[in-house]
């Protein structure tokens, strides 16, 4: 059969090869006619366990400490083969106005006081605890910055959010750390970490 409408924008079909781990030639080379590609399959909160992901959340609340910045950190270990999807960075600034660093890189560092916890997830179907480390400084342990991505000045006791819209939402790979650091020292901080967790596909590691 003669292929008409051939599709010329290559990046389409890379990401299906690599989405469905497709071997061989391009999956699809025309629009519709024997082929027409619908990706989307989530239909609510309640069925992303049937697509592989785990839902957590995670509650820092940092006391002040004299002559350092507050930080909570969030990292995804490089053996971990899994991706997290950052959809909530709740941060408050209490008792005093101040302005709020969201960092990112790869590290393989954690701040000094390290939370694990079983009660993470959303969930009880998926894992209970999350493939992720969770770190905060303390006294005496000054915070290692990361390269700064986003900004906010809030005051005293009020929050705001870093993720507006699902736009924003952040990927985090292996290798890759996020934190969020108080701009001034000595201030008490509270952060709300909300994500999702997959394993990666074998098509997606490269």
């Amino acid at each position: 059969m003669a292929i008409f409408n051939e599709i010329l924008v290559g990046r389409f079909n890379r990401g299906l090869q690599k989405l469905f781990a497709i071997k061989a030639g391009p999956p699809v080379r025309q629009l519709a006619g024997e082929i027409s590609v619908n990706h989307p399959l989530q239909s609510g909160s309640e069925n992303r366990y049937l697509e592989g992901w785990q839902s957590f959340a995670y509650f820092d609340g940092i006391v002040a400490t004299a002559g350092q910045n507050t930080s909570s950190r969030l990292r995804n270990p490089p053996s971990s083969n899994i991706i997290v999807v950052l959809e909530r960075i709740i941060v408050t600034a209490s008792a005093a106005a101040d302005q709020f660093f969201l960092e990112h890189q790869g590290s393989t560092a954690d701040l000094s006081i390290i939370a694990h916890s079983t009660a993470e997830r959303w969930d009880p179907r998926g894992n209970a605890a999350s493939a992720t480390v969770r770190s905060i400084n303390s006294a005496g342990s000054p915070t290692v910055a990361l390269f700064a991505k986003l900004f906010l000045a809030l005051a005293a006791n009020s929050s705001a959010d870093f993720i507006i819209n699902p736009v924003h939402e952040i990927p985090l790979l292996p290798g890759d750390a996020i934190q969020v650091r108080s701009n001034n020292v000595a201030l008490a901080m509270n952060v709300s970490w909300f994500w999702r967790e997959r394993f990666l596909e074998e098509s997606e590691r490269t």
